[in-house]
């Protein structure tokens, strides 16, 4: 099924902001993690990968924005 060019468009926008949102909330989070809590080094870990993950993640959602944008622009 094809959708319509707005409604991808918004679709697109709509992944690129909560892939944003997603970036920055695990990048805040390891700026507030304290180096004195005993789980420290373990969560630093935790968060880095999801934050790499996340990073790729957005990247890719920029890029598909960026061609739609330039598509139809």
């Amino acid at each position: 099924m094809i959708e319509p060019d707005g409604y991808l468009g918004e679709r697109l926008l709509n992944n690129w902001q909560f892939r944003r949102e997603m970036v920055n909330f695990y990048f805040n989070s390891m700026l507030r993690l304290s180096p004195n809590d005993k789980d420290a080094d373990i969560r630093w870990r935790e968060l880095s990968r999801k934050l790499f993950t996340g990073l790729l993640a957005f990247r890719h959602a920029s890029d598909q924005l960026q061609a739609y944008e330039h598509e139809h622009s």
